[in-house]
């Protein structure tokens, strides 16, 4: 079995070093919540530029029942950390609205789907866009809720 060399990259995720299409797939989890409006859709659009096949997102979904469960999961950490930055990053958190509508900003489709806490984001590819993808992907509007 041949070595394969994995090399580290830490970089500005608003400005990747990459050509179009240089990676088939790139994961952003449990860090959309924080980027603001603005430096989300940057993300975003530099995320869909880089992916040749997709964008899969998974973070957290601003409600009020992931606030208060995070809420009360701090009182089962003794980390101070958590207890802090779990309620807060709910706050900070995008509604699927709010994801849907910096996606619009793009001009790209999604699928988009609220489980639970859960927010779930798949954007086509720069490939897929080319290939008028869209195909498969629902109106950056739509949005699925899965309980």
């Amino acid at each position: 079995m041949a070595a394969h060399s994995i090399a580290l990259l830490r970089h500005d995720a608003q400005a990747l070093p990459f050509i179009d299409n240089a990676v088939d797939i790139i994961t952003c989890m449990q860090s959309l919540h924080h980027f603001d409006g603005v430096a989300a859709v940057r993300l975003l659009r530099e995320c869909a530029r880089v992916a040749r096949l997709g964008v899969i997102i998974s973070d957290l979904r601003r409600s009020y029942a992931a606030y208060w469960g995070a809420r009360l999961l701090r009182y089962t950490t003794t980390s101070l950390l958590s207890r802090h930055d779990g309620p807060l990053s709910v706050l900070r958190a995008y509604t699927p609205a709010e994801v849907s509508e910096l996606i619009r900003d793009l001009g790209l489709s999604a699928r988009i789907r609220a489980r639970g806490w859960r927010l779930d984001v798949e954007l086509p590819g720069a490939q897929q866009v080319a290939l008028g993808a869209g195909a498969g992907y629902e109106s950056s509007a739509a949005t699925t809720r899965d309980t």
